[in-house]
């Protein structure tokens, strides 16, 4: 399998939602926001459950999706499957890893 690490970090949703933060983040922080959502069987989370605890708010380090649209191209890009680790905040040593594509 090819499957290619990624590292995002929880956005804080008193302080981090909304477009004027999010234009914050990508312009001051160097981070890409963006959410995570879908089905996890195995977690009882099922795709078409539209709660806000299916829903993760995630920013990712620019530099890192630079990195793998410079290795794969814009298109090939979207079509990889990552094993995405989310971390609670920047210099935390554990975090949760979530498959996505």
């Amino acid at each position: 399998l090819n499957i290619r690490p990624m590292v995002s970090y929880k956005r804080c949703i008193e302080t981090e939602e909304g477009s004027r933060q999010c234009r914050r983040l990508r312009h001051n922080d160097d981070m890409i926001p963006g959410m995570l959502w879908g089905s996890d069987p195995t977690q009882g989370i099922l795709s078409n459950d539209t709660s806000p605890s299916t829903r993760i708010m995630i920013k990712t380090p620019s530099r890192y999706i630079q990195r793998e649209m410079d290795l794969f191209t814009y298109h090939n890009f979207g079509s990889r499957v990552y094993d995405l680790t989310i971390f609670e905040e920047e210099g935390d040593t554990e975090g949760t890893v979530h498959r996505v594509t």
